[in-house]
């Protein structure tokens, strides 16, 4: 694909007059607008936040109002095409005129279709137990104690994390070659050809994910501390800037353009907080991956027992230290395969699905009651999850309420106001006895 200069002048009065029904049409190419930026591979859309390529994970789409816009299923980002061109550098007069064909320029445009070749690597247990042995499980316990997850629990896991990368890089490579790292969905390319290893400075926690004989077959990468803190400004960001709506359209804006039209208007000065991935995955997982977390220590266990089923890693550490035993699914959109299913039903295990108090939670908690059901999987719906709240909220609030003085129970009592004359966690209900 030919490079795209992004310092030609345009002179709006040469072409299109920009308004709304102009900007609306030109919103219609959506895929074009990906083409532009070279934000498509082997057919597919390629999200400019989480940067993932694969299959449906980033499609266009168009509202039940006829507004056209693009939407990521992985990393919940979207938006329309003249945004999309706008956040990477193109005016919106030069966005316009591109997408509406009025300046000559070289795209590549394919069609979105689906390919027989599409990337996905293979389960390496050799390599991601070699990634584990490099790992520090001191910093680990040190990171997930922020949230005052016990750190024998931490240690049970297995999760470590990776001090000195150029170490722990060379070290896989010369025992297993570039070819197999790429395989194994450790390491990828970018699209300037350079190496990009998934777990990094940025995300350097190590959260394996075992399976019921004990072997690693996934693993998730969890931001650093200092990363940490740019994942919750964009949530804090978002959140402030969601619902609010277009004066001429009624449709709910999305969050960057709610900000970017208030700056416009001078309501507000400063800049927009960037996206950042919450945590990275290994490329190109597989089915063989999606296997959740927890299942080894479930196996050991005798059986008939009360198991919570959470989402995410971090909340089985968390439920685990609140003295439960838990299973965690890798996301909430990811059922447990047919294997899993019977390894619980075999049990007589009694599955709690308590998902995160949110309305992804609330559906993912119904999909995957359903998906229980066609395997006659014992099991209950815990509906009642507090709005806003998942299984490490729930731990950090108790600690809050006992008084702790540590720097996330100080921000916890600053941003949620409690009368524990009336607070339903068990810290104030057993205060009340």
């Amino acid at each position: 694909m030919d490079k795209i200069n992004n310092s030609y002048s345009y002179d709006t009065n040469k072409g299109s007059k920009i308004n709304k029904e102009t900007i609306d049409k030109a919103d219609e190419q959506v895929i074009k607008a990906f083409a532009i930026l070279g934000l498509i591979d082997d057919g597919n859309l390629i999200c400019p936040n989480c940067q993932t390529s694969k299959y449906k994970k980033v499609e266009h789409k168009v509202s039940a109002k006829g507004v056209n816009y693009w939407t990521c299923h992985k990393c919940g980002s979207y938006g329309s095409a003249t945004k999309l061109l706008r956040v990477n550098g193109f005016k919106l007069p030069k966005a316009v005129a591109m997408l509406l064909d009025e300046v000559d320029i070289k795209i590549d445009l394919k069609n979105i279709k689906t390919t027989s070749n599409r990337y996905k690597s293979n389960v390496d247990i050799e390599v991601y137990h070699e990634l584990i042995s490099s790992g520090d499980s001191q910093y680990a316990i040190d990171y997930y104690a922020t949230w005052h997850i016990n750190p024998v629990v931490v240690k049970d896991s297995g999760t470590v994390a990776i001090i000195d990368h150029s170490r722990m890089r060379n070290s896989l490579l010369k025992k297993f070659g570039k070819e197999r790292i790429i395989n194994s969905g450790l390491l990828t390319i970018d699209r300037n050809g350079n190496d990009y290893w998934l777990v990094n400075k940025e995300y350097n926690v190590i959260e394996p994910h075992h399976n019921i004989n004990g072997d690693i077959v996934a693993m998730q990468f969890r931001p650093s501390l200092q990363q940490l803190l740019k994942v919750s400004a964009h949530k804090e960001f978002k959140k402030k800037w969601s619902n609010i709506q277009d004066e001429l359209t009624g449709e709910i804006l999305d969050p960057s353009d709610a900000f970017i039209r208030a700056k416009e208007r001078g309501e507000i000065i400063g800049e927009e907080i960037p996206y950042v991935p919450p945590f990275m995955s290994l490329k190109g997982a597989s089915a063989d991956s999606l296997v959740g977390s927890g299942l080894n220590r479930i196996a050991k266990l005798p059986k008939n027992q009360k198991i919570y089923v959470v989402e995410g890693f971090k909340d089985l550490l968390a439920a685990r230290t609140m003295g439960v035993e838990a299973y965690a699914i890798p996301g909430v959109g990811a059922m447990p395969n047919s294997s899993i299913c019977d390894f619980f039903k075999n049990r007589n295990d009694n599955l709690i699905v308590m998902l995160d108090g949110d309305e992804a939670g609330a559906l993912g908690r119904v999909a995957l009651s359903n998906h229980l059901n066609k395997y006659n999987v014992r099991h209950q719906v815990k509906n009642d999850v507090r709005s806003g709240y998942d299984v490490t909220d729930i731990l950090v609030e108790e600690f809050a309420h006992k008084g702790c003085t540590c720097k996330t129970c100080y921000n916890w009592r600053d941003k949620n106001t409690f009368d524990n004359t009336t607070c339903i966690c068990r810290v104030c209900k057993k205060n009340r006895l």
